[in-house]
């Protein structure tokens, strides 16, 4: 067998990403980054608050 025979043989079982697979990919990293901007904006408030 030949290196690029394995390569092909290998990445046989890959399927191929999906416009919808993409689209909700890029929600959950939108919603990843909106979730850590609430924490922080949450804890910067609590600390404002105690002054």
């Amino acid at each position: 067998m030949s290196a690029s025979k394995i390569h092909h043989t290998v990445a046989a079982w890959e399927h191929p990403v999906s416009g919808l697979e993409m689209f909700f990919d890029g929600l959950l990293a939108l919603m990843a980054v909106l979730i850590t901007w609430f924490a922080i904006f949450s804890v910067m408030k609590l600390y404002q608050g105690q002054r």
